[in-house]
């Protein structure tokens, strides 16, 4: 997504602490307007600027993020990369 909506680098991080592993995904694209966090991983959602409608896209990718690690009882989030772009965060809990 980052790339198909105006960015030219993504960074990949994963980490661990002793309760949780953490793999965070930074891009430089466009952003995502802070009221539409929560509304990019409903199932069909698209951002509703003229830029990204014109993208190619279903709006099932993050929705199906969100749930594969909702299933494996994590949590999938997102965050502004400032000066732009953006943090998805996936977080999930170690195995004991």
């Amino acid at each position: 997504n980052a790339i198909k909506y105006g960015g030219n680098k993504i960074d990949i991080t994963l980490f661990s602490n002793k309760t949780k592993w953490c793999l965070q995904v930074k891009d430089n694209g466009t952003g995502i307007q802070k009221n539409e966090h929560n509304r990019i991983f409903e199932k069909f959602y698209r951002l509703g600027n003229e830029a990204t409608k014109r993208a190619k896209g279903t709006g099932l990718g993050l929705y199906l993020t969100r749930k594969i690690v909702t299933n494996h009882h994590g949590q999938l989030f997102v965050e502004n990369n400032l000066p732009n772009g953006s943090v998805f965060i996936i977080q999930l809990k170690q195995a004991i």
